[in-house]
């Protein structure tokens, strides 16, 4: 067995191993987490319902559990009448305070997009889109679709992601004409974008309209390149 052998052999043991790995440290951490929040008061009920017996000292499987029934219970509250009518009445309270309303807002418009199955209720189709001056694109997933109102033209607003987070990137308007439609699934582009692009598909419908979009950004840009050097030269 060569080195090479052994290289190969090291490389695919590290992709088989690190995804489990990465599993478990997270369940870990979910464990700590919940134990540094809920450890103490887990303790403090147990001894004062059995008083008699040992008590789970910060015992994390308690405490995740406790964080479950809670996470749980506040939904079946909220998912009442009067539950809904307090969550809401608070939350507008929360959203009135300067600074922090903003930032409230950011993090539960996150939340609820995660929390969507896989983002698959908050985007509506996966686009190729003009990226880079060599003629290249890239995967945007559309999230809504506006209209200019002083010329009626429209655009469509697209979130082009940051691999390896799907749910993090740029947020770009696009005239309606710059973009194309992608024959990729919403799961297929989230699975591209967290592997790197490792699990991209073997093949894809580049159509007409995705090639011409590409080409038009890249003559753009070499124009602009030439008006740039002839400026200088001047």
């Amino acid at each position: 067995m060569n080195f090479s052998q052994v290289k190969s052999h090291i490389l695919r043991g590290a992709g088989l191993f690190f995804p489990f790995a990465a599993i478990l440290w997270g369940f870990n951490l979910a464990l700590k987490i919940a134990d540094g929040w809920f450890g103490s008061l887990i303790t403090f009920i147990w001894q004062e319902f059995w008083p008699n017996t040992v008590s789970p000292a910060h015992s994390p499987i308690f405490s995740l559990v406790f964080l479950l029934v809670m996470l749980y219970t506040i939904s079946v509250v909220v998912s009442w009448k009067l539950g809904s009518y307090i969550f809401n009445w608070v939350e507008g309270r929360i959203y009135s305070i300067k600074g922090i309303g903003a930032i409230y807002s950011s993090l539960r418009k996150g939340i609820d997009m995660v929390s969507k199955s896989g983002a698959q209720e908050s985007f509506k189709r996966v686009v190729w889109v003009p990226f880079t001056r060599g003629g290249g694109v890239t995967i945007a997933f559309v999230t809504k679709e506006i209209i200019n109102r002083s010329n009626g033209k429209r655009y469509v607003v697209v979130m082009i992601p940051t691999p390896p987070n799907p749910i993090s990137g740029l947020m770009v308007a696009y005239p309606e004409d710059r973009i194309a439609d992608c024959d990729m699934s919403i799961d297929e582009a989230l699975q591209m974008c967290m592997s790197l692009g490792i699990a991209a598909p073997e093949s894809v419908n580049l159509t007409p309209a995705a090639e011409a979009m590409a080409a038009f950004v890249s003559q753009a840009a070499a124009e602009h390149e030439a008006v740039v050097l002839t400026a200088r030269q001047d």
